[in-house]
């Protein structure tokens, strides 16, 4: 189908598409890097599934949460 872009939704016609940000999905298994705990707050963290509750102590010791290594 020339002149048309595969979206999410089904194809477009590029007269339609307008400003478009291309951009890329990544993916990083960062597993490797799982690190034990560097501060008291930490040890909360090991074993936790990541969530917004727990957002706090993964910006400061992000390494020490082996889900938040496969994200």
């Amino acid at each position: 189908m020339k002149g048309f872009l595969q979206t999410v939704t089904g194809p477009v016609a590029h007269t339609d598409m307008g400003l478009t940000l291309p951009h890329e999905h990544l993916f990083n298994d960062l597993s490797s890097v799982v690190d034990e705990p560097h501060y008291e707050f930490s040890q909360q963290l090991v074993g936790k599934k990541v969530s917004a509750d727990l957002q706090w102590g993964l910006k400061h010791d992000p390494y020490c949460c082996a889900d938040n290594m496969d994200r």
